[in-house]
């Protein structure tokens, strides 16, 4: 049995949407609070590191409200 025919078309139009704006509202919260579409950090893992950082930070100022 294949995923497609267990879920609905309405139940995985509701689970992309969810999807994709949990990745819009994080990217918009990073790009705008951190200006990483901004940054000018190419070398090496330090894109990774940086982008973690971020992630970092945000969760951090998301939890303390």
């Amino acid at each position: 049995m294949l995923l497609g025919e267990l879920v609905t078309s309405a139940a995985s139009t509701r689970l992309v949407r969810s999807r994709w704006i949990t990745e819009n509202t994080v990217h918009w919260t990073k790009d705008v609070t951190f200006s990483e579409d901004a940054s000018q950090v190419r070398r090496h893992h330090t894109p990774a590191v940086m982008g973690a950082l971020r992630d970092l930070a945000r969760a951090t100022l998301h939890r303390t409200g």
